[in-house]
């Protein structure tokens, strides 16, 4: 709980009760795992963090593309202004899609 509490306090200043509360709804609702650990409890992802991506990435995909993945990287490149290091790395997952090769 405290390390979700930091990460997300990096960003904005939250309230640990309302982290706290936000991670029993994520557990009831079967997001997340919650281990008793003494008189706290742990909390982690039900699933795996490339599942949960591909979900949102299809979901927005469908819905606010129309399915069409060349609008989708257009606009990811526009908003987010890739560094050349970042391009390279963008070619070479693309040509490791192209030739069938599993990504690493």
């Amino acid at each position: 709980m405290r390390d979700v509490l930091l990460v997300l306090n990096a960003k904005r200043k939250r309230a640990y009760t309302s982290v706290m509360s936000l991670l029993n709804i994520m557990a009831d609702k079967g997001l997340a795992i919650r281990d008793p650990k003494g008189r706290a409890f742990l909390y982690s992802a039900k699933r795996p963090r490339e599942k949960t991506l591909g979900k949102i990435v299809g979901n927005l995909l469908g819905r606010a593309f129309e399915g069409s993945a060349s609008l989708l990287v257009t606009q990811v490149l526009d908003q987010s202004k890739p560094s050349p290091e970042e391009l390279d790395l963008i070619r070479k997952a693309i040509e490791e899609y192209e030739s069938g090769r599993p990504k690493q």
